[in-house]
């Protein structure tokens, strides 16, 4: 689920989830229900729709997105900006906010402990897969296995 994001699909689920038809959630947009299914159907949908749908239909859609950053984006991940002298100015340096990397939702979790379930991997590829630390892996197992 966090590899490759279909967005539309996730949000026509949960409007299924929420008994919301294509019809009631167009008109809830101020879009017209070809509209709707166009944004649905393309595999990009703008942060200002995607803020509007998460209020609309109370699920926070940026959380899957924030999921695939702490599975699958580089352990030591900068924030870069090419500014007037094309230098690249690291994290620390921003101004934007800094999130930690290892802040772990209960999704992601279960989706860890079903790769080690499954036999798919083991806790070994996944820390060096992942990143995450043997101690937190093995925590999760006895919490939660």
């Amino acid at each position: 689920m966090f590899r490759k994001i279909d967005i539309g699909r996730l949000v026509l689920t949960r409007m299924e989830e929420r008994n919301i038809s294509l019809e009631r959630m167009a008109e809830r947009m101020g879009v017209g229900e070809p509209d709707l299914q166009r944004i649905l159907a393309n595999g990009d949908i703008s942060c200002s729709i995607l803020l509007r749908i998460c209020k609309i239909l109370e699920y926070d859609f940026f959380r899957i997105y924030s999921n695939h950053l702490i599975l699958y984006a580089p352990p030591n991940m900068q924030i870069k900006s090419f500014g007037k002298n094309n230098h690249e100015i690291s994290a620390a340096a921003s101004k934007l906010p800094v999130f930690r990397k290892n802040t772990y939702t209960p999704e992601i979790i279960m989706h860890i402990l079903e790769k080690i379930r499954s036999g798919e991997m083991t806790p070994m590829e996944i820390i060096h897969k992942y990143h995450i630390p043997k101690t937190t892996i093995y925590k999760w197992k006895r919490k939660y296995l």
